[in-house]
């Protein structure tokens, strides 16, 4: 864009990252979040975990991610990212082989899945030996997440 100044013109060129972006209202942000929550508590703890991890490292590789899965033994860990991909929030975003967050959604998403990471953790520290035997032997997925929790904290 060409910029008079006093000692003549010059032409300043704006990066995408230095525009003003528009910033959500209040109520803007509270129904995307109300959104993403609404979603996020209906998923499966395969994708959770995804999103989990995602918040953690930015960006996977989309191998990186199944393997992890697959070696927590998740159930249909090879279709847990395509599943995700297809989820009407646009949790992820497949950029060549490479896995993001939304950058749109990112900060919400980061929000609810620490919120929720927090929770998971507690109430697996708060249920008794019986009760967590039973939630690993009947929940597909449970397990493979509680050993993944376990096993980064």
């Amino acid at each position: 864009m060409p910029v008079k100044t006093p000692a003549g013109s010059v032409h300043v060129y704006i990066r995408p990252r230095d525009r003003g972006l528009k910033q959500p209202s209040a109520k803007e942000y509270l129904d995307q979040k109300k959104a993403v929550v609404d979603r996020f508590t209906v998923l499966d703890h395969g994708a959770k975990e995804i999103l989990r991890l995602l918040a953690t490292m930015r960006i996977m590789s989309a191998q990186s991610i199944t393997d992890h899965l697959i070696k927590y033994k998740f159930p249909k860990a090879e279709n847990v990212l395509a599943d995700l991909r297809r989820d009407p929030v646009p949790f992820v975003m497949l950029s060549g082989n490479d896995v993001t967050l939304t950058p749109i959604l990112e900060k919400i998403i980061k929000e609810v899945v620490a919120a929720e990471q927090k929770e998971f953790s507690e109430a697996n520290d708060r249920m008794a030996h019986d009760q967590l035997r039973y939630k690993i032997t009947n929940d597909p997925g449970f397990a493979a997440r509680y050993n993944a929790a376990r096993r980064l904290s």
